[in-house]
């Protein structure tokens, strides 16, 4: 039986841990977290500067850590991992939601499900500078947060997707599921969100 690596990223400063979901403002969060807060990803027995997107956290540390986790609308997130995706893949020129099953095995909640009890702190993309200055060791609030985000206009057009496409939303909802939704506080409905 092989043995899964042990991977996350951790200030061992400031006891926390940083859950890192791809598509949820990681390059900026992790950029603020390592310029303020030094933060690097563990990996078995190295220290990297760089930081990951895996997590396999020894029990006592989820136990003895802050644990923080970015979040994002997941109907946003699917937006974003498909225009992401179709801009490196064979998937260019396949009109959304065409690819939107592929993207099943990017769950947020399938990826955070086995850790969701024990996150203290969840930073919403939505809420990003607010949630990150409630966080208990974050003292100064002149933070700037670095702009790592990979677009000139986060979070701006994603509804453009649904909008375009009536049956992506249902689709989203019944490939995700509703604990992705409601476990996490978003709405199942593109226009509340």
């Amino acid at each position: 039986m092989a043995l899964i690596p042990v991977q996350y990223n951790m200030s061992r400063e400031f006891n926390f841990i940083y859950i890192a979901p791809p598509r949820t403002a990681t390059r900026t969060i992790a950029g603020f977290f390592k310029e303020n807060y030094p933060m690097m990803r563990q990996e078995g027995r190295q220290r990297l500067p760089s930081y990951s997107h895996e997590f396999n956290i020894p029990v006592d540390l989820l136990k003895s850590c802050t644990i923080i986790c970015s979040i994002r609308n997941p109907f946003s997130r699917i937006a974003s991992l498909y225009s992401h995706h179709s801009g490196i893949t064979k998937w260019r020129g396949t009109p959304f939601p065409g690819q939107v099953p592929n993207l099943y095995s990017f769950s947020l909640w399938k990826f955070i499900k086995p850790i969701f009890e024990h996150v203290d702190h969840f930073i919403h993309l939505e809420t990003l500078d607010e949630d990150i200055r409630k966080l208990p060791f974050v003292q100064d609030s002149k933070l700037a947060l670095p702009n790592k985000f990979a677009s000139n206009h986060p979070g701006q057009g994603w509804k453009k997707y649904y909008e375009d496409n009536p049956e992506a939303e249902s689709l989203v909802l019944k490939l995700l599921g509703t604990d992705e939704f409601t476990k996490l506080g978003y709405s199942m409905r593109v226009q509340d969100a």
